[in-house]
């Protein structure tokens, strides 16, 4: 299974290439979409959030996967073989569970699963 996942500038580029997905995590997030999407101008508070990436997933199973190639690909461990090949992780770990525990653990504040399935994760709490 390959994983994917967009990377934003921030909220405006976000809102630009997609705009259902920013406009229902603005939803869910009781934010208003145009304050937000044009950050740029606006003179009141702006969460770093909105200023910063902003990783987009299509699934839960993707944002599972892309953290598990984060963690395999930065370990500091000697491992024989070609343990970074790891294509066939998905016959062994319930991706889907591993995902919503990953959401759990970033807690809302940093993720946010959305009616459209996609995962919106940021370094920065909304």
């Amino acid at each position: 299974m390959n994983w994917v996942h967009e990377n934003y500038e921030n909220f405006t580029d976000f809102a630009d290439e997609d705009r259902i997905s920013a406009l229902l995590l603005c939803e869910v997030l009781n934010l208003n979409f145009e304050y937000f999407c044009n950050f740029d101008k606006q003179t009141g508070y702006v969460g770093e959030w909105a200023r910063n990436q902003i990783y987009v997933y299509p699934s839960v199973k993707d944002l599972a996967l892309a953290c598990l190639h984060t963690v395999i690909d930065n370990v500091d461990a000697r491992v024989p073989g070609n343990y970074r090949n790891i294509s066939f992780v998905e016959n062994y770990i319930d991706l889907d569970a591993f995902g919503h525990r990953l959401l759990e653990e970033f807690g809302a504040s940093y993720a946010q699963l959305l009616p459209n399935g996609k995962v919106v994760k940021t370094d920065y709490g909304w």
